[in-house]
Parts: C-alpha cells; sequence; structure tokens
C-alpha cells in the first residue's frame, strides 16, 4: 500500500494543487496546518504533531502554500527533522507537455500548460507555473518559482530560491545566481 499524501499547509498554492489533474489526487487525503481551514475537497485537518506521531503513515508535500520560495524549504526541513522525512513525488498536471528526458526533483509541482524541454533538470520543491516554458538543457534550482507565462530558453541555470516574474524571458544560455528575482514581464539577455 502507497503512503496517503498530506498537504503541509493549505494556502492557495495547496488548493491549487487540488485542482490539477495527475494519476496519484486519490492519495491526498487531508493537510496540515496550525487551525482548520474551510475547504470544498473535503480533505481531514490534521495538527502539526501528526507529522512526528504518525510519520510513517504519510507522505508530504511540503509548503506549497507558501509563495516564499525559503519559506517551503524550512517547512521541508521542520518536516524533516520530526519525521522521517520524505516528500512526494513531483505532481505533473496532465496537460502539460515534459520531456521524457527531463528530470523533476520531489515535491515539484508543475501546473497546466506548461511545457519542459529535452534534457531540463528542475530541483525540489519548486513550483512551475501555468503555462511556463523551460527549454531545453535549463536547470531550475530547488525550491524557485517560474511563474505563469514565463519563458525560460536553452541553457539557462537558475540558481536556488529564485522567482522567475509572469510573462518575462531568460534568453539562452543565461546563468542566474541564488535568490535571483526577475520582475514580471522583463527580458534578461546578460548574466546577473
Amino acid at each position: 500500500m502507497q503512503n496517503q499524501i498530506l498537504l503541509y499547509g493549505f494556502g492557495s498554492h495547496a488548493q491549487a494543487v487540488l485542482d490539477l489533474r495527475f494519476a496519484f489526487k486519490n492519495q491526498i487525503v487531508g493537510y496540515v496546518d496550525l487551525v482548520p481551514k474551510n475547504n470544498d475537497y473535503q480533505l481531514d485537518f490534521f495538527k502539526v504533531d501528526v507529522i512526528s506521531e504518525n510519520s510513517s503513515r504519510f507522505t508530504f508535500l511540503p509548503g506549497l502554500s507558501y509563495f516564499d520560495n525559503t519559506t517551503r524549504d524550512r517547512y521541508a526541513r521542520i518536516i524533516g527533522e520530526l519525521a522521517s522525512y520524505k516528500l512526494s513525488c513531483p505532481i505533473i498536471d496532465e496537460t502539460a507537455v515534459v520531456s521524457k528526458t527531463a528530470k523533476i526533483g520531489l515535491g515539484t509541482v508543475v501546473f497546466p500548460g506548461a511545457i519542459i524541454g529535452r534534457n531540463v533538470i528542475i530541483g525540489d520543491g519548486c513550483v512551475i507555473n501555468s503555462g511556463a516554458i523551460i527549454e531545453h538543457d535549463s536547470v531550475i534550482g530547488d525550491y524557485c518559482h517560474v511563474a505563469p507565462s514565463a519563458t525560460i530558453c536553452g541553457g539557462v541555470s537558475i540558481g536556488k530560491f529564485s522567482l522567475i516574474g509572469a510573462g518575462s524571458t531568460i534568453i539562452n544560455n543565461i546563468v542566474l545566481d541564488d535568490w535571483s528575482l526577475i520582475k514580471a514581464g522583463l527580458a534578461i539577455s546578460d548574466k546577473m
């Protein structure tokens, strides 16, 4: 029997995941948060202490409710300290186009209409939002957020904890350092 999945945090991104179409959606049985929240998904609420008490029963999808990349990472580490830490496999909406040669990290979510090209590597805990395009041979570090309709051309390397704004474009072979922030609609053609 496969472990059941709990969302750690139940904000807007976590709820958006539940609107995606993916194979193991029925394994998501609840969410962990400080207080119960209204939800239309008929998910069970678990207090934070469920992590240490029942860690063998669950796989966790941490912190998607947190827009901030570092907060997602921090909650993943907290879960790791409290339990035999297990991130869920990536969640990829069935309308996303993902090359068979792409590698997508644990706990990463790929939203509808995203395109991920040949030999792309995406780290753990990333959000690849609706309509984002990541072209061939690009590398996206852990806990990055690629916002809706951003375009990352071929051979780009983006450091961990970076945010690529909606509608922005990163031209071929650019290297962005950790913690890069690319504002919405910006075109980047030089190393930052």
